[in-house]
């Protein structure tokens, strides 16, 4: 739906007494947008939207997600410890990290580490490939 200035607009003009066919060359806006926010200003009075159904969010309120995200400004702690901290169940907290932050948790893998020795090795390998494709770089090589 429009934004809330198109539809004060939109609700200013049909009070006027201006027709929908005015109103969405004047305001250059769909047909279809102009019958609606005058529709549920016609129903409800206002211009806000209406009340959303279902059930109230009770985990995933506003005030809890902005608490997650003044916990996990720093990156060493994991889900699970924040979890703990803020006292919510696993699921609850993996959509607030990744639906509401928009963060990608991730668990940090181990891995060997590269001694000296192995990186000379390889930038030596590594060359020793370059020359040979600067060589053949004139040959034409067809496997068969």
């Amino acid at each position: 739906m429009a934004d809330k200035v198109k539809c004060d607009q939109i609700v200013a003009l049909k009070i006027a007494g201006v027709s929908n066919k005015c109103i969405v060359k004047q305001l250059k806006m769909c047909r279809k947008t102009v019958f609606n926010s005058w529709k549920q200003f016609q129903e409800t009075g206002t211009i806000s939207g209406k009340p959303i159904p279902g059930r109230p969010r009770s985990i995933r309120t506003k005030s809890v997600v902005s608490a997650v995200k003044k916990m996990e400004r720093n990156t060493q702690r994991s889900v699970k410890k924040i979890t703990k901290e803020a006292k919510i169940s696993k699921y609850p907290m993996q959509r607030i990290v990744k639906n509401d932050l928009q963060l990608r948790p991730y668990k940090k893998q181990p891995r060997q580490l590269i001694s000296e020795a192995s990186k000379q090795k390889r930038l030596h390998r590594g060359k020793l490939m370059l020359q040979e494709m600067e060589r053949a770089a004139g040959k034409v090589f067809i496997r068969v």
